[in-house]
């Protein structure tokens, strides 16, 4: 497993706080995105503020806002705490759709360049993630086109994505 390439090294910072057991590979990352973020639309069950599911025996906290950046894009901040120690990532993100799945597009503001790919879901204030595993996909594509082909094909068999990581809607009084 590379650590150098950025999305990794942020995807392991956010496991690492949600303390997600047994993980068997890091986010696939591409040159490309899914789709043009140009005909993205932004899905209104995504902006707010969530709360990572804490461990029981863990001191880590996650809190992640999603803002709208522009029509298309999203702005999204994951803060992270653990024994004292706070971290603060940003990213860009926009929504695809892949077999009437919604994925999102994620890219780290402080480092740009590749993507990462993260299904998504929300129901009854849940916002349930899990990225694409670099351990199912190994190849390298040249084009938008060429990637999401791949994940329309791929995208339902077992060990394509990661476990889900769990936020819960922030409300007003609640602590991150």
């Amino acid at each position: 497993m590379k650590m150098e390439i950025p999305m990794k090294k942020i995807s392991a910072v956010l496991l690492l706080v949600l303390a997600i057991p047994l993980i068997a590979g890091c986010p696939y990352v591409s040159r490309y995105p899914l789709s043009d973020p140009a005909g993205a639309k932004i899905d209104p069950v995504l902006p707010g503020e969530w709360l990572a599911d804490k461990p029981e025996d863990s001191d880590a906290e996650g809190e992640l806002r999603i803002v709208p950046f522009n029509r298309k894009e999203f702005y999204i901040e994951l803060r992270t705490s653990e024994k004292g120690k706070e971290q603060i990532e940003r990213y860009r993100g926009f929504v695809s759709a892949v077999n009437r799945r919604k994925l999102l597009n994620i890219q780290n503001l402080g480092q740009g360049g590749d993507y990462s790919f993260y299904k998504y879901s929300v129901e009854g204030g849940v916002l349930r993630v899990a990225y694409v595993s670099d351990e199912y996909v190994k190849m390298k594509f040249n084009s938008s086109a060429k990637l999401a082909a791949f994940f329309k094909k791929n995208m339902d068999h077992a060990g394509f994505f990661e476990k889900d990581m769990v936020f819960r809607k922030k409300h007003s009084g609640d602590k991150p």
